[in-house]
Order: C-alpha cells, then structure tokens, then sequence
C-alpha cells in the first residue's frame, strides 16, 4: 500500500490562527447524538443518560463554548429512546429542523418518532410512524433528498417463530405525510436480517443504501454474537422500488455497524466497513473494507486498507476538500475503546490516521459519533466518553477540533500512521511505570523505538539494538504515552504506556 505525503496549504477562516480543543461537558452521554454544523456553530442533541426520556438540545460556537442554556424536552409514557447518530436535518433555509429518533415502549417495542422544531428549538409537530403490520420499526439515518422532501433508512422486525428484520426505506415530506415506504427481505430463512444504515441520494433522484445482513453467530466464544454482511442497494427515488440490491464478495464476515456509501470523482461510489481478517472467525479484529460500486450495482473493487484493529466501529464517512475521504469512530485497539480518524484517498492509499482520547484520562471508554471537515480544512468532532478513572463511572460529553492533519497540537503531521502492524514477541514491563521501562524484542529486528504523549508530541526515539532494552523517559510528566516500533518506512508495533 501507497502512502501518501499530503501536506495541505492552511487557509484559516475563522480565525487567524488553527484552533484545537478537546472539552468534555456535563450533559446527556452514553448514546449516539445528533449534529448539526454551520459556519458559526454546531448543535448537539443527546438522550440524557441515565434518563434516556430526556432529550437535550446544546448549541455551540466553533471555540467549543456553549452559546445559551440547554434546551429540554421530556418524553412520557416512553421507556427509552434512540438517536440514529444521522437523522437531523434543517429546513426552511435552517429556520427549522426535523429529528427522528427510536422510541421504545414497556414492551421494548419500538416505533419510530419524528419532531420538527423552530430555530430556538421548541416542538413544532410530531408523528409517530410503524411501519405497516410491523411489531417494531427503528430509524438509523436520514437525509433531504429534496427541498421538502426526506428518506429514511433503518429496519423493521416482525415474529414468526423466529426474530426477523427487514431493511426499511420510507420518503416523507417535510409535513410529515408519508409518500412511499419500502421493506425489503434477505430471503436466507434465518433469525434477523437487512438493516438499512447510510444513504447517499444520486443526481437523478434515485437513492443508494448501504445496510447490512446482521445474523446470530453460532459460535460458543461470548464475545461473537452476530456475524454480518456488506450489502447496497439502489432504489427509484420516486416510487421507492428496488432496482437492484448487491452483497459484498465472500462470506459472513463483517463486524461493523453499516455499511457507508460516498461519491466519486468518476461517477462511482466507495463503501466501507469492518471486514474480519481470520476464517474461521476467531476474533473480531479487521481491517477497513475498502470497495467502489457502480450505479448499476458492480462491484469494481473489494479489498482491504488500513491495518488490523479488534474493531474499526466506523460511525462517521464523509468527503474532504480535497478529494479524499475521513472516517472517524471508536476502536478496542488498546483493550479498551479510543477513538480515531482515518484520511485516505480515493485509491484506497493512507494519508494519516489518529487516536484520540479525552485529555488528561488514562482509561477513557471514548466514542466518536461525528467528525465533520469545517472551512479552514480542520476538523470538529463530537461524541461521549466514559471516565473510568474514578470511584463512580460517569458518561460526558465531548467535543474535539483538530487541524488538517488530525492533530490535537501543532506539528504532528509528520507522524501519521501509515501502516501499522502487529509484530509478534514484543514485551514491555513494567506498565504503568515511573518512567522507566524495559523492552524485549525479537531475534534480528532492526527497530526505532519512538515515544508520544496523546497530544502527538515525541518525548523519545531511539534506535533498538539489543533483545532486551532499558527506556527512561526524561522530564516526561505522568499520563498516557504512545510507544511505537518502526522498521523501515513501516510501524509495526504500538501499545500505550501509562506513566503514574
């Protein structure tokens, strides 16, 4: 695999230096969010967590500070509700927005809710909406295909003597009336099914959905509850009929959340997801799948890129600037969940990718749910994190904004990770240290050991030239560090390290 150098001209616009930040705020947590981004600021919506009744509104400027008081809405005779992390869009020129979410009632059925607001964010109308004879229907993305028009993507179940789901399209208008509403079967005659994730409207009005076949995994490892399948369809934007629907090549062996479709320069679409490496499936550790379909529904390429993960949990795919794309999630790379983003080009060819866990914490449980590019070519994301360092574990909030390059802090373009591997035999103890530590490597390996604080930062770089090797980290203060072996051009190996 390529690896690309892109080193992109800075232009700021909102001010006249890059600003980063990364705040975490006291308000809903633990689920997905709604987001919304314009040129003066963002809105997140949250279900306030423990009370998942409770939906709270929060603007914000592009500095990270809240612009006015949170906004709240309660919703009774509801057990929990479900944000879809895509189903907020504006309309009317952004004087008012659309919402849907998932509600669930004491039967833990669910039905799908639609709001309208007003610019401050009050309740205009409501529907709720089941999907004809369907037990339960559950929203997981939305868009304007027109004006006055939205489509709506997720999945329906019904009980037949097994648990099934059916991948749901609905087009609405932006009063609310239903126009058409499709479901489509897998027809594999096994518990569960097609679940609709991500759409991307074409030119002529027809719509591409990227879902997945999601089924109970027959295996005894805990762990591995559902094995899944890459699939896209295309369906006539007018009348909602399926035109053609594709499975990704091979087998059962994805372990995302959806599949996520954008455009190309040529006129295709790239979809990615979370592609398990070893069959039989022992694990949940992938790579990114990478693939280009056509209109007509022909896969042109199926492949991987990246490097292996326990989890590319991809909740963000979106377009850059500069012709290349971003997806941004949550991961277990390190036995616990971090979050990254990951810039590649339209070949598939690595430009940077990024950790990121909320600062000053050791043991974050952070996700990632958007990562948008704004103006100036940075980016901004927001999510939640779980700060596991205290006596009572707490949900937050968390915003982020990065350069260009994905650095939390200037000049950390130069160490992107192109390609990381996993070397075998490596040992580092003790961890957590006081800042000294030993490192054991394998037999004829020819390594550079380099040492980074969250912030991107080198503290250490050394060759390696014994199989056993005493590391001090001078004036290095205590957090988390990232330890990294190259060999070559290549890292092949990385694990964090605690300094107390």
């Amino acid at each position: 695999m390529k690896i690309l150098l892109s080193l992109l001209s800075f232009v700021p616009i909102f001010s006249s230096a890059q600003v980063y930040f990364s705040t975490k705020y006291d308000f809903g947590g633990g689920n997905h969010h709604e987001f919304y981004l314009n040129d003066t600021g963002l809105v997140v919506i949250n279900n306030s967590n423990p009370d998942y009744g409770r939906l709270q509104i929060v603007e914000f400027d592009l500095l990270g500070n809240p612009k006015r008081p949170s906004v709240n809405h309660y919703y009774n005779h509801v057990s929990a509700t479900q944000l879809c992390n895509g189903c907020l869009e504006p309309i009317a020129n952004a004087h008012r927005f659309i919402m849907a979410q998932s509600n669930f009632d004491s039967s833990s059925f669910s039905y799908i809710h639609f709001t309208k607001f007003n610019r401050q964010w009050g309740k205009l109308d409501t529907l709720n909406y089941n999907y004809k004879d369907s037990l339960s229907s559950q929203a997981l993305f939305f868009t304007r295909d027109s004006d006055s028009t939205i489509v709506l993507t997720g999945y329906t179940y019904y009980y037949d003597g097994q648990d099934n789901y059916d991948l749901l399209l609905a087009r609405f208008d932006t009063a609310f009336n239903l126009l058409w509403e499709t479901q489509v079967e897998d027809g594999r005659n096994r518990p569960f099914g097609y679940r609709g994730g991500d759409i991307e409207v074409l030119p002529n009005g027809d719509i591409l959905v990227g879902a997945q076949g999601y089924y109970p995994l027959n295996s005894p490892l805990p762990v591995l509850q559902f094995e899944n399948k890459t699939v896209v369809a295309r369906f006539d934007g007018q009348t909602g009929q399926k035109i053609w629907l594709t499975e990704g090549p091979g087998p059962l062996t994805t372990a995302g959340l959806s599949t996520l479709i954008r455009p190309r320069s040529d006129g295709n679409y790239t979809y990615v997801d979370h592609l398990i490496s070893q069959q039989p499936r022992t694990s949940t550790k992938g790579h990114l799948r990478f693939g280009i379909i056509t209109p007509a529904g022909a896969i042109l390429k199926d492949s991987t890129i990246g490097f292996e993960m326990d989890w590319w949990g991809i909740n963000s795919f979106g377009r850059t600037s500069d012709g290349n794309y971003v997806v941004a999630g949550e991961t277990r790379r390190f036995n616990e969940f971090s979050s990254f983003a990951f810039k590649f080009s339209e070949d598939g060819d690595s430009i940077w990718f990024r950790d990121y866990f909320m600062t000053g914490d050791t043991a974050d449980f952070s996700h990632l749910t958007h990562f948008r590019e704004l103006p100036d070519s940075g980016f901004i994301g927001c999510g939640y994190y779980l700060n596991r360092d205290t006596n009572i574990a707490k949900w937050w909030n968390w915003l982020l904004r990065v350069d260009q390059y994905g650095c939390e802090k200037p000049g950390c373009e130069s160490i992107g990770l192109p390609e990381l591997g996993s070397l075998q035999g490596v040992e580092l103890y003790p961890n957590p240290n006081n800042g000294v530590f030993y490192l054991e490597i394998p037999e004829g390996k020819n390594l550079l050991a380099e040492v980074y604080n969250v912030a991107g930062e080198r503290f250490y770089s050394a060759p390696i030239e014994n199989l056993q090797n005493r590391i001090e980290l001078k004036n290095a203060p205590p957090g988390l560090y990232m330890l990294k072996l190259v060999e070559g051009d290549r890292i092949v190996f990385r694990q964090k390290i605690i300094l107390q």
